[in-house]
């Protein structure tokens, strides 16, 4: 996962020489009781390298490619997306 965060920004990370996690382009993240519903607060002032703004559409641009199989932007390097089953038990096909 460290590796990733040489080229990637999350919204919460690894805290450095170490295994907390601490807010990143987040500053908090809620759940609901029944963790089905999550609220983002942002943080504000974060451009991409070519200098447009961060916002929500950015995030859920991100989890709607990694996560949705109906999604154009869903392809993968063999379309398996077998890092996200080993994480989190996601992307599993019925009766696997």
């Amino acid at each position: 996962m460290r590796a990733c965060e040489q080229v990637t920004e999350s919204l919460y990370a690894y805290e450095i020489n170490g295994s907390d996690v601490e807010p990143a382009l987040a500053e908090s993240c809620e759940a609901n009781e029944d963790a089905t519903v999550w609220v983002c607060t942002l943080r504000q002032g974060v451009t991409f390298h070519d200098g447009s703004d961060f916002d929500a559409a950015d995030v859920v641009a991100t989890f709607n490619m990694g996560l949705n199989i109906g999604s154009p932007t869903h392809v993968g390097v063999a379309g398996t997306w077998d890092y996200y089953g080993y994480l989190w038990g996601l992307m599993s096909k019925p009766g696997q």
